[in-house]
C-alpha cells in the first residue's frame, strides 16, 4: 500500500493513504473552483469590462447558432423490422439490452425484438 507525507501544519509530518490523499485534494480543488467561480461572477456583475454577462450569454448563443450550420440534414427512416442492411432491429435490440441489464431483466434476442416491433408498429 503507497504511503504519502501529510504537511497540514502538524510538527512532524505523518503517513497518510492514498485514498486520505486523492480525497484531500478533491477538497482542495473544490474549494479552488468555487473561489474561482465566486472571482468571475463578481467580476462580471460589476462590469467587467467588454466581457459582461449579457455579451458572455449572446456570444455563447451566437456561437452555437453558426456551429450547427455544418450539420448534415437529417432524413426520415421508416422502421423495418425484415431488413437486415439498415441496423433499425440491432440497434433496438442492443438498446432494449442495455435497458434491460440496468434494471435486472433478462436480455432479449433479435427474435424477440422482431415479435414485439412487428405488434407495436401497425398500431401507431
Amino acid at each position: 500500500m503507497e504511503s504519502f507525507l501529510s504537511v497540514s501544519g502538524e510538527d512532524a509530518p505523518s503517513l497518510i493513504s492514498l485514498d486520505e490523499a486523492l480525497a484531500a485534494l478533491q477538497v482542495h480543488a473544490t474549494e479552488l473552483a468555487k473561489q474561482r467561480k465566486s472571482k468571475q461572477i463578481l467580476h462580471n456583475l460589476s462590469g467587467g469590462g467588454d466581457s459582461d454577462t449579457a455579451s458572455v450569454i449572446l456570444d455563447k448563443l451566437n456561437g452555437a447558432k453558426t456551429g450547427a450550420s455544418f450539420l448534415p440534414r437529417l432524413n426520415l427512416a421508416d422502421f423495418e423490422k425484415d431488413d437486415e442492411s439498415n441496423g433499425h432491429v440491432a440497434f433496438v435490440t442492443a438498446a432494449s439490452n442495455l435497458r434491460a441489464l440496468s434494471y435486472g431483466i433478462a436480455p432479449a434476442d433479435s427474435m424477440e425484438t422482431r415479435r414485439v416491433a412487428g405488434r407495436i408498429v401497425p398500431a401507431m
